[in-house]
């Protein structure tokens, strides 16, 4: 089984004797992509904010590093999205703080239909704590994802713009949906909330591939820095930091509608849990890619505990489920095939192991139940629309909840 099935097989959580016990996904951290940990041509001062993208057999991993004194975006080149060389600054921000380009970061990269690529990025002219940046989103063209020509703003914000949805825009991860239409999913504050709140997330739109965009509405709050990637599946995964405290996920068919909430995840050094409230090693800005096997890749900024700028760029590989004894209860049901077109099968150890099953829409809507007989349950789905689902199945006491993904 490959990253991905085992992704989309995953068990959400686990009720038993009336107490629920959180299942979270996994990811192992396996080395240093980038940065002052890493080795030969993947050495560099610093590394933070990454982002891939593959341009014809070349992976590509734009991220942000000094420049002399300047911040800038560099970017670095892969045969396999594991063994990085250092290659070149893409641009480099202004000496001057009062300038908006001062403060730079958040690259992230989008193809266009004519085979461009528009690079997005936030920046800001500097502040003194306790302000916060007055961060907008710019981009810039390039026809070979090396060689860029600065655009303009893309995303302005309030007081620049009285009209702006946004306070603050910054970081966003661009994409295209499943008709081809440009997407974003963009962190910052909007129009009715303080600067220095909690920063959420945010969807928006554009009909002319990122130059204008509309269509701003909250998704999730108090989350930051998102990465969307697309897999070999067809599936679209959103990763972000949580509050400074963890990670979340969240997975849609169609790169349009998103679940109301996003999962828990645990980004992990050995037994040792990672984010930016560490005690140890602190990590945030995740960012992602599909390797040609269909694997995913997670990968974002990394340093030891204390005051400075960020060290390393990590990468992660997923290392299974959290939050699981030995003796629960998802060890006795077997779902599948997951994906599904037609037909779901449960399969109980024990032939009284379970008495009904449900299957609920991404609203929380209940749009099939069906009682479980034996050890072996056909379920027929083939007259539910594509998307992904969860699968409660019930017995007197217990519950499991199975995410299931169904292409029909």
């Amino acid at each position: 089984m490959n990253i991905k099935e085992t992704i989309l097989v995953g068990v959400v959580c686990l009720v038993c004797g009336g107490t629920v016990q959180a299942q979270t996904e996994q990811w192992q951290f396996q080395g240093y992509s980038i940065g002052a940990d890493a080795s030969g041509a993947a050495y560099a001062p610093m590394g933070a904010m990454p982002d891939v993208v593959r341009i014809n057999s070349t992976y590509y991993m734009y991220y942000i590093a000094k420049y002399g004194s300047a911040n800038a975006i560099w970017y670095a080149s892969s045969p396999d999205m594991i063994n990085w060389t250092v290659e070149d600054t893409i641009m480099t921000a202004s000496l001057d703080p009062a300038n908006r380009i001062y403060n730079l970061g958040g690259p992230g990269i989008l193809k266009l239909a004519n085979g461009d690529y528009r690079l997005f990025y936030r920046t800001s002219q500097d502040v003194t704590f306790p302000d916060e940046p007055l961060f907008h989103i710019r981009s810039m063209i390039s026809s070979d994802g090396i060689h860029f020509t600065h655009e303009g703003i893309r995303v302005e914000i309030q007081p620049y713009q009285a009209d702006s949805y946004f306070k603050s825009a910054s970081h966003p991860a661009v994409y295209k949906d499943m008709n081809g239409d440009t997407k974003a999913i963009i962190t910052g504050r909007d129009s009715t909330m303080d600067i220095g709140s909690p920063a959420g997330l945010y969807t928006a739109s554009s009909a002319d591939e990122g130059l204008t965009w509309t269509d701003f509405a909250p998704l999730y709050e108090k989350c930051h820095d998102p990465v969307v990637i697309l897999d070999s599946a067809g599936i679209y995964h959103m990763y972000t930091s949580y509050l400074g405290t963890s990670h979340r996920e969240a997975v849609s068919t169609d790169g349009i509608n998103w679940p109301v909430t996003a999962d828990s995840m645990a980004m992990k050094q050995g037994a040792i849990l990672l984010d930016e409230g560490s005690t140890t090693y602190v990590i945030a800005d995740l960012g992602a890619a599909v390797k040609s096997n269909g694997e995913i890749v997670l990968y974002s900024n990394y340093k030891p505990l204390g005051p400075g700028a960020w060290v390393d760029i990590a990468y992660y590989y997923f290392g299974g489920y959290t939050g699981m004894t030995e003796t629960s209860a998802s060890e006795e049901i077997r779902v599948y095939p997951n994906p599904a077109t037609e037909m779901l099968v449960i399969e109980l150890k024990e032939s009284d192991a379970a008495d009904f099953c449900l299957i609920m829409d991404m609203k929380g809507s209940i749009v099939s139940k069906q009682n479980l007989t034996g050890q072996k349950t056909i379920v027929d789905v083939s007259a539910l629309p594509g998307g992904i689902y969860s699968l409660v199945v019930q017995n007197r006491n217990d519950q499991t909840t199975h995410r299931i993904v169904l292409y029909n």
